[in-house]
């Protein structure tokens, strides 16, 4: 289908980088306190996720384990020797893409979430830090459906 996962020019003339980034969530990205609220049930038994994927032994996002998000960061560590190094902010374009978020700022206050502990099954400390090494001119995300915009730290994050 002509599918391509792994970090390539589109426009090798132009100088445009795409970086598709792989992450998995963990509950350790949520650094909002926990919303006190009975009614609310844990989001291992909310979300599909925890129980449809099957993980070899010793990984696990359960718990608050991070051993996914840690391992699926260490998958991009090949990719990344490859990335031709941005010599200077104006020399290229990089453009990355993940599916989980990289930063707690892109997700609203949990207290404003309709389910507030999906905010510990939607980002990657890891991934944000990949990101921040990176730097991207933008990077798109996805998961939560909000549509997002905003720049931090140089980088443009959005989500349709």
């Amino acid at each position: 289908l002509g599918v391509r996962t792994r970090p390539g020019w589109v426009d090798e003339e132009k100088q445009v980088l795409i970086v598709p980034l792989l992450s998995w969530y963990h509950a350790g990205f949520d650094a909002e306190p926990d919303i006190s609220d009975e009614s609310l049930v844990p989001v291992e038994k909310m979300m599909s996720d925890y129980m449809l994927c099957r993980w070899p032994e010793g990984l696990s996002a359960r718990d608050g384990c991070d051993s996914l998000a840690r391992y699926f960061d260490s998958l991009n560590e090949q990719r990344a020797a490859k990335l031709p190094a941005k010599e200077s902010p104006r020399d290229m374009t990089v453009i990355s893409f993940s599916h989980f978020l990289p930063r707690q700022e892109l997700l609203p206050e949990k207290r404003l979430l309709y389910f507030p502990p999906i905010a510990k099954a939607v980002g990657s400390k890891p991934l944000g830090e990949r990101i921040r090494a990176l730097s991207p001119d933008v990077h798109v995300f996805g998961h939560t459906h909000y549509g997002w915009s905003a720049e931090l730290e140089g980088t443009r994050y959005l989500q349709a």
